[in-house]
């Protein structure tokens, strides 16, 4: 028999999703991570931390899609302007799945398509 980990590092890992984040966003997760771990030794905030761990790793996966900043420039152009024409917002919504696993070293896959 092999000794086995209680526990598979899930999606929320903050080590996972460094993995993931694209590095010039790293300090702005540290910081607020390390707030949060703050916050979390107080039960009734606890759950703070958990919501931060999951919207990083949303932010995490749509920061490192290609194409991420020209649709966020189209965006903000389009707010200041007050027109869609002309952003590349892309022909269809697509929907992604991010699997973490194999421990440390491991690299994310990413799968998608459209929906």
């Amino acid at each position: 028999m092999s000794a086995q980990p209680l526990y598979e590092d899930g999606p929320d890992d903050p080590v996972e999703i460094l993995h993931v984040l694209p590095a010039r966003f790293h300090e702005q997760f540290l910081a607020e991570y390390e707030v949060a771990v703050d916050g979390a030794r107080r039960p009734e905030q606890y759950r703070q931390l958990h919501d931060l761990l999951r919207l990083w790793r949303l932010r995490a996966v749509a920061y490192a899609e290609a194409g991420y900043e020209t649709r966020l420039q189209d965006v903000r152009d389009a707010v200041r302007t007050g027109s869609m024409e002309g952003a590349a917002l892309g022909p269809a919504p697509v929907t992604y799945r991010v699997e973490f696993g194999g421990g440390a070293g491991s690299v994310p896959r990413v799968t998608g398509g459209c929906s």
